[in-house]
């Protein structure tokens, strides 16, 4: 966060200031318990369970996905406390010609002396929660200046108005400048319609958002204490003020898929407002949920570790599972939570979305390691460690030409020093890095855009600089702009 503000004063770039309230107004809160007196080292999009277990990260802590003041490394337990302050110290920017900026919107007020005048801009919202944004000016005398709004990229028609006359030019993705005298009693009205949108994620999962918020899956979570880190002290128990160590998990079904049309989410999703509470990032009061439509997928279930979510299943996936409504919440109002859905279907339509197991690819100079419980369907192809060595998919469908993503899972066990690796799709030659992994059979993604031909296509790793090893692939079709 702090990187984000500071590089959106320098630069005045409005995404940035996107990027910046994302991370703040749903990885923030999503890490922290609610009173802000523990932190998680480490948070998922999918994360079902909070324990001790071996997480596969390169920094692997064992407690470093509970809540805790000592979760993971040492260093956040003092850091956790400095996100909001800082959001606030930095929402507001001085600009190169005289005028002032806003980086990130909220409740906030800011003075200034601009010229010669003492300006305040008293700011009133419930963003991100709604939509609507309210600027009250107060001077000291009338005094020229530009005021600058970020317009975010994501809004759906946005406008501003000055005492109620609507703003020319005003675009989603850009700064507004209004340069004008300013005098006591001025308003400023800014409203960024939030519209539902989808977003693609690793094996064709969909994430829902709506403006700056991320929404997941509700949880019925159970907190357990599993560890009183910090000594107790003559006149003082940290332990009975909540500072403990913590277990959470899921008291109810986590393993759904959406039905949805990824274009058009609004069909099959409600949105629900409700009165703005004290603290919005509250479960229980949270004030926008969403209803949507979703059917359980039986095989989906937990990781080898037996803590998180398995990687979710490759979707579309044909179900005959009942259709339920579950209900969706900020991100940021629990520590648990399922947020990259599986896509489910009642009629399936080939989308040129689904997997390749390595291990049933065409391979010449490496080999089949098996019974390896971090591996999909415990086997995966390793050693490939010759420069004609070779995995090749012969049989890669799609259902017609274009751009497709293909996630690439991979293990690269040699430390923190990176490999390179050749990706041959249909003679065209694409080179991949394979950054260091937990170790050889521990995987995780990467991800490419490459051509493909509508029919059948051929896609060949082979080894280029250092070594790698191939669990499996997922080719996904791009996902449309707007969506």
């Amino acid at each position: 966060m702090q990187s984000n503000e500071e590089a959106a004063m320098i630069l005045g770039d409005p995404q940035i200031g996107d990027a910046l309230e994302k991370i703040a107004f749903n990885s923030l809160p999503g890490a922290l318990d609610k009173q802000i007196k523990n932190h998680q080292y480490y948070s998922l999009p999918n994360q079902v369970e909070s324990n001790y277990a071996d997480h596969g990260f390169k920094q692997n802590y064992s407690n470093g996905m509970m809540p805790s003041p000592t979760s993971g490394f040492p260093c956040c337990r003092f850091n956790m406390h400095m996100g909001w302050p800082y959001l606030v110290k930095n929402m507001w920017a001085a600009s190169a010609d005289g005028g002032i900026g806003v980086i990130a919107y909220g409740p906030s007020k800011v003075s200034v002396k601009l010229k010669d005048a003492n300006v305040t801009i008293n700011e009133t919202t419930n963003y991100p929660f709604e939509d609507q944004i309210k600027f009250d000016i107060t001077a000291s005398k009338k005094v020229q200046f530009p005021l600058k709004l970020r317009i975010p990229a994501w809004s759906v028609n946005p406008t501003v108005t000055v005492n109620g006359e609507p703003v020319k030019a005003v675009k989603a993705g850009e700064y507004v400048s209004i340069d004008r005298k300013w005098k006591s009693g001025d308003k400023v009205v800014l409203q960024v319609p939030m519209k539902l949108k989808t977003t693609t994620w690793v094996n064709n999962s969909i994430g829902i958002e709506r403006g700056p918020l991320v929404y997941s899956l509700q949880m019925d979570e159970s907190w357990q204490v599993k560890n009183k880190p910090i000594a107790e002290v003559p006149g003082f128990n940290a332990s009975t003020l909540g500072f403990n160590e913590y277990s959470v998990k899921a008291e109810n079904p986590w393993n759904y898929g959406l039905l949805i049309d990824r274009e058009h989410p609004e069909k099959s999703i409600d949105v629900i407002t409700g009165p703005m509470p004290e603290n919005p990032f509250e479960q229980a009061t949270t004030p926008v949920k969403l209803v949507a439509k979703a059917k359980k997928i039986p095989t989906w279930g937990k990781a080898a570790n037996n803590v998180e979510a398995a990687e979710p299943p490759v979707g579309p996936i044909l179900s005959t599972e009942p259709t339920e409504n579950i209900e969706l919440i900020p991100y940021g109002a629990q520590n648990l939570r399922i947020t990259y859905f599986p896509e489910v279907t009642e009629s399936l339509a080939d989308t040129g979305a689904a997997k390749y197991e390595a291990e049933k690819a065409d391979i010449s100079r490496a080999e089949v390691r098996t019974n390896t419980p971090h591996a999909s369907g415990r086997s995966y192809v390793g050693g490939i460690d010759f420069a004609e060595s070779y995995v090749k998919f012969n049989q890669v469908v799609v259902p017609k030409a274009g751009n497709y993503n293909v996630d690439i899972w991979f293990a690269n066990g040699n430390g923190y020093n990176a490999s390179t690796g050749k990706m041959i799709v249909n003679g065209e030659v694409h080179s991949l890095t394979y950054q260091g992994t937990q170790g050889w059979g521990r995987f995780m993604a990467t991800k490419i855009e490459v051509p493909l031909k509508k029919g059948t296509n051929t896609i060949m790793f082979m080894k280029d600089q250092g070594f790698y090893e191939l669990d499996y692939i997922v080719v996904r079709p791009l996902q449309n702009k707007g969506s």
